[in-house]
């Protein structure tokens, strides 16, 4: 397959962007599993070309849309602008930290509705990949993120937050602030961010 890399073309980005809308919609009705791409190009009003000229399968589908979340993430956590306006590391962290948490939350019942049949666990890699790359474009605007210590900081805890993440989105007493609280407490206070 041919697949789209022109992703500055208004067609494109429109085809795009309309896909990613009908797999949330179509999220809120059933789980990943049951969703077809003809089900996913119809409700975008787009052929199954289009679809396979921008996304191999819709797993990557999904993923584009974690990594849409984290570059939104990224900007709305501006870690250099944070640093230069003297905020520490570990208030740079538990911003990012909040907004992570508030980004899932807010986005909960379709989650959850993915979760019940995420045999696959489709969803898990994306949240891991998610927070992989979130952590990384985090350190990097830090300037921290070439050394081992940084290569063990991101896997670790990306794996950890998306756990939580995952463990959190299928029960549903946990509230949103108590999930920051306990992500800021477990993740901030041992690895020591709050030495700079």
């Amino acid at each position: 397959m041919n697949r789209n890399r022109n992703l500055s073309d208004p067609r494109v980005i429109r085809s795009r962007r309309d896909l990613c809308r009908a797999l949330l919609e179509l999220l809120q009705e059933k789980s990943l599993d049951d969703i077809t791409v003809q089900e996913i190009t119809s409700r975008a009003m787009v052929s199954k070309n289009t679809f396979y000229n921008n996304f191999r399968d819709k797993e990557e589908l999904l993923e584009c849309i974690f990594v849409q979340a984290s570059d939104q993430l990224r900007q709305a956590v501006n870690p250099s602008e944070l640093l230069r306006q003297g905020k520490t590391r570990e208030e740079v962290f538990r911003l990012f930290l909040t907004k992570a948490v508030h980004f899932f939350y807010e986005r909960s019942p379709i989650l959850r509705k993915t979760f019940e049949n995420d045999s696959s666990k489709t969803l898990y890699w994306c949240y891991l990949k998610f927070m992989n790359r979130a952590l990384r474009l985090l350190l990097e605007k830090e300037g921290s993120a070439n050394s081992d210590d940084s290569e063990i900081f991101v896997h670790f805890y990306s794996g950890a937050f998306a756990n939580l993440l995952y463990f959190s989105l299928s029960n549903e007493s946990i509230s949103e602030q108590t999930m920051v609280e306990s992500l800021c407490n477990s993740l901030i206070r041992p690895q020591g961010l709050a030495r700079k």
